[in-house]
């Protein structure tokens, strides 16, 4: 079994992003949003720009 290390923080960008990017555009939303290094080992969360479904 697999886990989270202790060192590796969660991070979620606050923009609503288009989730049909390629991971070009993730990676830059990671680096223009969140201020990280996306290359870092840390987990990168999204949100759709269309909202929630419910």
């Amino acid at each position: 079994m697999s886990g989270i290390g202790g060192s590796v923080r969660i991070y979620y960008c606050p923009t609503p992003i288009n989730l049909r990017k390629s991971f070009d555009g993730l990676v830059g939303a990671v680096e223009e949003y969140v201020k990280q290094d996306p290359e870092s080992g840390h987990v990168f969360a999204f949100f759709r720009c269309y909202g929630i479904r419910t």
